[in-house]
């Protein structure tokens, strides 16, 4: 059976006049869609990416649910178990637009990621297929149904995956930048020669505070559930401190309480 995503409401549209979503009046509405058939025009305007100043970085856009307590997992250490259907619609969505999904090692073994697939209805925002996964690991511990998808493996001269995964993985798709520690800006402008343009973040917290740190975030889409879960969950990101500001582009809400966000980071630049 279809699933349906629901509708949203805009509650606050701050993008440029001149951006794809900028007409979008606050107290719009979108109508709901298949979450597999249907395409997605008004909200693929509304999140249409803008480039950034910078020719030789990809645009970065970090990608995130959080509690209203400030969690991003559930009490089984997981960000699924505070999702919902309109959390998706955003989801699959920022997906359908990005040419590659970036994520670090341990998110990705306690996700379980194995793919980047693209609804049907959503193909029409692509020139290809589905997005390419990439990671960043210093261990190179990296399940066998996440290697299946080939993804694009960032790691330093040093590091143990270095010499962990040289058998494991084809030599064009293991990414060294650095000796000790990873090159992050060195990585990311590799990426973009490689023609990813547009990378999507989906975390986990130590890779989001580490391009937080280096200023290679472009913006940030936050959703928020609403749930209290309590415990000692983590938040989006760690790392050290920074002075990070943000300016809100995009405001939506759901039916049953979700509310996501679209900021722009260090606008000052802009």
């Amino acid at each position: 059976m279809a699933q349906q995503l629901p509708g949203l409401q805009v509650l606050a549209n701050h993008l440029d006049a001149s951006h794809p979503g900028g007409a979008v009046a606050a107290g719009s509405s979108i109508g709901p869609r298949d979450a597999q058939n249907d395409p997605d025009p008004q909200l693929a305007r509304l999140y249409a990416p803008v480039p950034r100043l910078e020719p030789d970085l990809p645009v970065v856009r970090a990608n995130f649910i959080t509690t209203l307590d400030g969690s991003v997992t559930g009490s089984d250490g997981k960000s699924g178990s505070i999702n919902g259907p309109a959390d998706l619609r955003v989801f699959q969505l920022l997906r359908a637009q990005s040419d590659a999904v970036f994520v670090g090692a341990g998110t990705a073994r306690i996700e379980g990621y194995q793919d980047t697939d693209i609804a049907a209805g959503l193909q029409n925002l692509r020139d290809d297929s589905n997005p390419k996964m990439i990671t960043i690991t210093r261990s190179g511990e990296l399940a066998p149904e996440f290697l299946e998808t080939e993804p694009l493996v960032i790691t330093a001269a040093r590091q143990p995956a270095a010499q962990k995964l040289a058998d494991q993985i084809p030599d064009e798709n293991l990414l060294i930048y650095g000796a000790d520690a990873v090159d992050l800006p060195g990585a990311m402008r590799g990426l973009k020669e490689r023609g990813y343009e547009n990378v999507l973040c989906e975390g986990g917290p130590h890779l989001m505070g580490s391009l937080i740190e280096k200023r290679l975030v472009s913006e940030l889409c936050l959703s928020f559930s609403p749930m209290i879960v309590g415990g000692t969950g983590p938040r989006f990101m760690v790392g050290a401190f920074t002075d990070t500001r943000a300016k809100l582009q995009l405001l939506l809400s759901a039916p049953d309480g979700y509310l996501m966000s679209r900021w722009a980071l260090n606008p000052e630049r802009d």
